[in-house]
């Protein structure tokens, strides 16, 4: 499968790009025969923050991360620039569908060290199709990070920049 990723900054201010990151997920689906937890995952669905739909005779088993990695290498878009970025991955054919989630924050002005008490942001996975937030302090093997609570990590990034976005999108490709 090829990734084709684009950022476009139409604006007439530069952007400055915090680290983001994309990832493919696969759910595994079991047949439901009888629809019996239908309303259950209907429900849910309905009341969770995720875009994931129920289906009543499909019953997902298992989510998990095929492939991962760094959005960009940037940190600035300039007004008008477009960043473009193209990945080949290999995905089993064991799977029917993806879900492309992406998620890029971005700032108004240039990132200071009180921005996170001068620490890092890099993401990590807490279960095999979660990422999270880790702040970091130092380099290669002395590299030690901090799990960070999202709603925390939005505070910080608003009460430093007001102006500040987060740019996600999440998408299904049928495979």
């Amino acid at each position: 499968m090829a990734l084709h990723i684009t950022a476009t900054n139409p604006s007439s201010r530069t952007l400055y790009l915090l680290p983001g990151y994309w990832q493919l997920l696969a759910t595994l689906n079991k047949p439901d025969k009888e629809g019996a937890s239908y309303r259950i995952r209907a429900n849910e669905a309905l009341i969770d923050s995720s875009i994931a739909p129920a289906e009543r005779l499909i019953e997902p088993l298992k989510v998990r991360s095929l492939a991962t990695g760094k959005l960009f290498i940037d940190d600035t878009i300039k007004p008008g620039e477009k960043l473009e970025r193209k990945i080949i991955v290999h995905i089993p054919s064991s799977y029917p569908t993806l879900d492309v989630d992406l998620l890029l924050p971005a700032l108004s002005r240039p990132p200071q060290s009180r921005l996170f008490k001068g620490k890092r942001l890099v993401w990590g996975y807490a279960t095999p199709a979660t990422l999270f937030p880790r702040l970091c302090t130092g380099e290669g093997q002395n590299l030690k990070c901090a799990n960070v609570d999202v709603t925390q990590l939005d505070a910080a990034i608003k009460a430093f920049d007001p102006r500040s976005t987060v740019f996600s999108r999440s998408i299904q490709v049928a495979l």
